[in-house]
């Protein structure tokens, strides 16, 4: 994880008059002319800035991100007034093997904060065993690892977008009568599609009320979007709800994005600034979980889940014995 901006002009980043403003040492910079390291004979064509937390790679994420907004917030108004013109990224790049979701949580009181500094998040997640197992043939039963655009190009023609997004707010502290005088549920107890793929529900146990989106191929409401095109036209249509409801309790916007692993070896998601002034206005944290869909031929390991051959490791050589 990592705080950075990138100037290509109007106006161009000076990462001394950052230092010399806000006290912030940057992890890492140049200027727009200077040589690159490993080729000194190229010239850097754009200003670069960056700074990523104390807690290092290996940390929690929660604790990257404490880390990384703590030195920042003691001088959080001058580092606002020169920052924020450069539009500066929130950048978490994650490599994994598993399948399992993984989980990124940012609260309100963060969020407000980068609010104000004008960031855009972005989160890049890499399925790094994706990259082995594609095109390959099992040597033991014939069977072939599709190649990335076959079987998910026939099924949504060849467009980019997550095999699975699903968003909810979830507003706590309230009563059951009170989402029943906005929404009206029927008599059978049957919430009203309150807007195009958005429905809400009360949640007793909790006090809870929930508003779901849920966007997939097999949707008839499914539009050929973006993840981040999904989540904001979803987080868009929240204030307008949540300014109805009593401003008790916590309120959460969860988001869970399963892209296919065998089409693209990385998932995408980025919150833009509008999203996140969105976010504040109705006081939200946001959660996300990325995942991956399990390759249909091979597991996590390389192994065919049809004869259990593993078909990532070579094949030993057996040594000829001497005569």
């Amino acid at each position: 994880m990592y705080l950075c901006v990138v100037g290509t002009g109007n106006p161009w980043l000076d990462p001394a008059e950052v230092q010399e403003k806000t006290g912030i040492v940057a992890t890492e910079s140049w200027r727009r002319g200077d040589p690159e390291p490993q080729r000194p004979y190229r010239l850097r064509r754009f200003d670069y800035w960056a700074f990523s937390p104390g807690a290092g790679r290996s940390a929690d994420l929660r604790d990257q991100l404490a880390s990384l907004v703590a030195p920042l917030s003691r001088v959080w108004k001058p580092f606002v007034s020169v920052m924020k013109s450069h539009k500066p990224i929130l950048q978490f790049v994650i490599h994994t093997s598993a399948h399992e979701p993984l989980s990124f949580v940012i609260d309100a009181k963060t969020i407000a904060l980068l609010v104000r500094l004008g960031v855009t998040i972005a989160y890049d997640l890499y399925w790094d065993c994706d990259r082995l197992v594609r095109g390959k043939r099992c040597r033991n039963c014939g069977i072939t690892v599709p190649s990335p655009l076959t079987e998910l190009q026939q099924h949504i023609g060849g467009a980019r977008y997550a095999a699975e997004f699903q968003a909810h707010f979830f507003a706590f502290g309230i009563e059951r009568d009170q989402a029943v005088a906005l929404f009206d549920p029927d008599p059978d107890d049957r919430w009203p599609r309150i807007e195009d793929n958005l429905e809400a529900f009360y949640i007793p146990d909790l006090h809870c009320l929930q508003f779901a989106s849920d966007f997939t191929p097999a949707s008839e409401h499914a539009p050929s979007l973006s993840p981040s095109r999904l989540m904001a036209r979803f987080v868009n249509a929240l204030p307008a709800y949540a300014k109805k409801l009593p401003k008790t309790g916590e309120r959460n916007v969860v988001v869970n994005y399963t892209e296919r692993s065998d089409f693209q070896g990385s998932a995408n998601l980025d919150v833009p600034p509008r999203v996140l002034r969105q976010l504040s206005r109705i006081g939200a944290s946001l959660r996300v979980h990325l995942r991956f869909l399990p390759d249909p031929f091979v597991n996590v390991s390389g192994d065919c889940l049809h004869c259990g051959l593993n078909i990532v490791r070579p094949r030993p050589v057996a040594k000829r014995a001497r005569r």
